[in-house]
């Protein structure tokens, strides 16, 4: 399990790549602004998806992450041990 820190920071990158930075900083503003209920959310999320679809998108993640993992350089690989063992590496 990784810290809390190294979870923050993580979270993050992972939300202003994917969003930029402005709106993730949006994004965190509405989870902290709004009542907002992660369980129920979570419940309906993905239930209008079929099982079949969900796992296939499901599998086809793990297959990215870990093809991205195999490919990256050493040095990206001894950061990502960092990470885990909650050092900050940016």
């Amino acid at each position: 399990m990784i810290t809390d820190a190294v979870l923050r920071n993580d979270g993050m990158r992972v939300l202003a790549k994917h969003l930029g930075l402005v709106e993730a900083e949006r994004f965190i503003s509405l989870m902290i602004r709004e009542p907002f209920d992660y369980t129920e959310w979570q419940r309906t999320l993905y239930q209008d998806m079929p099982a079949d679809d969900f796992l296939d998108a499901a599998e086809d993640f793990w297959r990215k992450q870990k093809n991205a993992k195999a490919n990256l350089p050493l040095t990206a690989k001894a950061g990502a041990r960092k990470r885990r063992a909650g050092v900050c590496v940016v």
